[in-house]
């Protein structure tokens, strides 16, 4: 907890200087958001916020990342397909706009992010009182989306547990969707709400994307994985509190 507690400490006094040098700052471009924000929040609340960006950042990113390399270990024949197509851009300048390129490894992160979405659900308000069937959804009460369990419902993919990145692919190798970066689409006929939907989804996605995209282009660029015997990761979603939060 000591340990929990400098690394705060050490972010807050950060935080903090920062919001001074730029609040005394003549040259830089005084953006009215910002300027809302940072003369109307206490440090303290900067600070929740920007642990609350790390955390939700590299979380997130981790998970992704490590259920992307499981998945890739025991599907040898995706893991080689993918290590082709970084291979053969290998040489080109690595940026934003190359890895967006890459279509077989956008489909990867996209089939991981089906199978182990970084939230497991969405949490809405009802504005009105819904019915459905003979129930009635009264306005005010809180709903829950279960993403999780949407991303491997049957009825809407076929095989739903299988990993398989081609799902997302049409038959000239092009990504299913018109606008292949577009994750929260409402026009999708299939559920798919990795990073939440509607105007509130999640705003780091493009972020965590790029760096997900360019982990998995670095790792496998250089590696390759091989599962142990004893490999094998649930398929069930629980929440625990063992380790806590800040």
């Amino acid at each position: 907890m000591l340990e929990v507690a400098d690394t705060v400490d050490h972010v807050s006094t950060i935080v903090e200087e920062e919001n001074e040098e730029r609040l005394k700052s003549e040259t830089e471009r005084r953006d009215s958001m910002i300027i809302e924000i940072t003369e109307k929040s206490s440090s303290k609340d900067l600070t929740a916020v920007t642990l609350l960006f790390m955390s939700c950042g590299y979380e997130s990113i981790t998970e992704t990342l490590v259920s992307a390399v499981y998945f890739l270990s025991k599907n040898p024949k995706a893991q080689e397909k993918l290590m082709k197509e970084i291979d053969e851009n290998s040489h080109a300048e690595l940026s934003y706009d190359s890895l967006t390129k890459l279509r077989y490894l956008d489909a990867v992160v996209r089939e991981t992010l089906r199978l182990y979405p970084p939230i497991s659900r969405l949490e809405r308000e009802c504005v009105t009182d819904y019915k459905i069937g003979d129930v009635t959804i009264p306005k005010g009460m809180k709903i829950y989306v279960p993403i999780y369990a949407l991303q491997r419902d049957a009825d809407y993919y076929e095989q739903p547990e299988a990993f398989d990145p081609d799902r997302f692919l049409t038959e000239d190798g092009r990504n299913s969707d018109s606008d292949y970066l577009n994750f929260n689409t409402e026009e999708s006929e299939k559920p798919f709400y990795p990073f939440g939907n509607g105007p509130r989804f999640c705003v780091g996605m493009h972020f965590s994307l790029f760096v997900t995209k360019l982990c998995l282009f670095k790792v496998y660029k250089n590696f390759q994985f091989r599962p142990t015997s004893n490999a094998n990761v649930s398929n069930y979603f629980y929440f625990s509190i063992n380790w806590g939060f800040f």
